[in-house]
């Protein structure tokens, strides 16, 4: 569906979101298949749990007793596959559309 076949935004941008929720899956299949952690990551930061503090913090209050330089290597793992960026302290879904579908779908 095309907005130029629908004149309305939002059902085009919906029909976006779940196209690309299609697309995505198998990308974020195979990083859940590498680290069920790296999934855990890009939904805390999609939902604003965006510092070193929170993520370590959430980890550790779910049971997930993670170590301080695996978690590091982790952010860094999500760094150099360029799906999180940090900025002033705080990391950041790259692709905005992949953001939005981590908080919609996982």
């Amino acid at each position: 569906m095309k907005y130029i076949d629908v004149k309305n935004a939002s059902l085009a941008l919906e029909e976006v979101y779940r196209t690309m929720e299609v697309l995505m899956k198998k990308e974020i299949d195979e990083l859940e298949r590498r680290s069920r952690r790296y999934l855990k990551i890009l939904k805390l930061v999609s939902l604003g749990i965006n510092t070193w503090t929170g993520l370590k913090n959430y980890f550790y209050s779910s049971g997930d007793k993670i170590s301080d330089s695996r978690l590091y290597e982790l952010l860094q793992s999500l760094t150099e596959m360029t799906f999180i960026e940090k900025r002033e302290g705080k990391y950041k879904i790259v692709d905005p559309v992949l953001e939005e579908v981590l908080r919609r779908s996982l």
